[in-house]
């Protein structure tokens, strides 16, 4: 048997990217992707510090995005094919500069992983078709040209309605930009760090009717300390409830035989 180096092995404060290192958690995967497959419903992931919540995340937004790894790891294939999942995804990590709810939308439309990377990417082809292509529609609501700055798109951003200008840019994505075939997913991860969790559930209540779902995560003994006080908002979360729990055994030993299996010393 192959010596393995437990310290290569295990990386509690660092977030795993590979879904070849990824161990265990079926059920749950499961779970999320039966809640996305759902018209109108969302995804909420909570649980203890360090327990791998991050890491989950990362992993559901590989599959959104179209990677099936875990898919046939786990045997889901059938159920949910390579055609199934078809999102953009917009991702932000709350930090210091996230502290309520319009910060976080100012984000989510500005950063690079956000939902510029999203329309910029459809710009390019759609300024080579048409001058009142769907993706100048998108500057058009931020008042703006093809060759603003990122400055002067945050400026804009910072002027108008934070909340009222993240819902048409995102409605205008969805009717306008996705394809037929495609969803949003928008990620918000150590969403626990934002001290006014205030207004996300009505804005999540407001957007998830159509192609857009959220997924929302954060250190949380109940999911409920993340969507303060919104009983209305659990049908969003309808299978969507998902509590990471400490690693079984069995999930312990599996990643001691993905470390042996790929040579990881």
């Amino acid at each position: 048997m192959k010596k393995i180096d437990i310290n290569n092995t295990f990386f509690p404060g660092h977030e795993i990217d590979d879904p070849k290192w990824f161990a265990g958690r079926k059920s749950d995967i499961e779970r999320t992707l039966q809640a996305l497959s759902r018209k109108g419903n969302s995804v909420i992931v909570f649980g203890e510090r360090g327990i791998g919540k991050s890491s989950f995340v990362s992993m559901i937004r590989m599959i959104a995005e179209g990677n099936t790894f875990l898919i046939h790891k786990h045997q889901l294939h059938k159920k949910y094919n390579k055609d199934f999942f078809n999102y953009q995804v917009a991702s932000i990590t709350c930090d210091a500069g996230t502290q309520n709810l319009e910060q976080i939308l100012q984000r989510i439309l500005t950063s690079p992983e956000g939902l510029k990377k999203i329309v910029q990417t459809r710009l390019v082809s759609s300024e080579q078709k048409s001058t009142d292509s769907v993706g100048l529609n998108f500057l058009k609501l931020l008042s703006l040209s093809t060759t603003s700055t990122d400055t002067k798109i945050e400026k804009a951003v910072e002027e108008k309605s934070v909340i009222e200008t993240f819902t048409n840019v995102v409605l205008t994505i969805q009717n306008e930009i996705l394809k037929r075939e495609e969803n949003l997913l928008i990620v918000i991860d150590e969403f626990d760090l934002v001290e006014d969790k205030s207004k996300l559930a009505t804005l999540m209540k407001a957007l998830s009717k159509g192609k857009v779902k959220f997924l929302i995560s954060g250190i949380a003994s109940d999911y409920s300390e993340l969507i303060e006080g919104h009983k209305s908002v659990s049908r969003l979360l309808y299978q969507g409830r998902i509590k990471i729990t400490p690693m079984t055994e069995d999930e312990v030993n599996n990643i001691f035989d993905l470390a042996e299996n790929n040579n990881y010393n």
